[in-house]
């Protein structure tokens, strides 16, 4: 029984780490849209607004 969960969890590292990886690729990339489109003036965003966003990340 102890095996089953262990192979249980060596499974799910991976998945939990690339669910993780993602979730701050996602944050770092919104941020970084909405910097660019403030900078266009497209759509007025302050930097503590694209500081806040990535914040999370």
């Amino acid at each position: 029984m102890e095996e089953l969960v262990r192979q249980y969890v060596d499974f799910l590292i991976p998945i939990v780490e690339g669910i993780g990886a993602t979730v701050i690729v996602v944050g770092a990339i919104v941020s970084f849209v909405t910097y660019v489109l403030s900078e266009l003036r497209i759509r007025p965003a302050s930097l503590r607004t694209c500081r806040l966003l990535l914040g999370p990340s």
